[in-house]
């Protein structure tokens, strides 16, 4: 299983957990399978979890891509702040890279640690461990 993601209506928070190999499709179908969720709001935080990720496969043209699907979708995205959460150095660069080329409303910041990100967005960690493994 490559990729799921919950959405608890209270607190209000997405959460995304990615396994694997991912490429930059699998990130575009999850994000496509998000924004279809009748739960989904755009009022809500976000987390994605990259940190059961063993390989991004994702090259420029798909960082590109990704870039390309949060402008399209700019207006259904909104403006909630958004933790992404990486098991270490090497994908978060991928992150960073994404960060630079992307334009947007939204407040994003990267951790190592979905404790750090829960404490970011001030949402309980214990809700989302217990629902996410579900």
């Amino acid at each position: 299983m490559p990729s799921h993601h919950s959405i608890f209506s209270h607190p209000g928070v997405i959460y995304v957990q990615l396994s694997g190999v991912i490429s930059d499709t699998e990130i575009l179908k999850v994000g496509n399978r998000v924004l279809e969720d009748p739960a989904y709001s755009k009022d809500y935080l976000a987390i994605w979890d990259f940190s059961q990720v063993e390989v991004m496969d994702i090259p420029m043209g798909g960082i590109s891509n990704i870039v390309e699907f949060e402008r399209r979708n700019r207006g259904v995205l909104g403006t909630e702040k958004r933790a992404l959460v990486f098991k270490g150095m090497k994908h978060m660069v991928l992150f960073r890279l994404f960060s630079a080329l992307r334009t947007g409303q939204r407040e994003s910041r990267s951790f190592f640690t979905l404790s750090s990100a829960c404490n970011w967005l001030q949402i309980d960690e214990a809700m989302i461990r217990q629902n996410s493994e579900n």
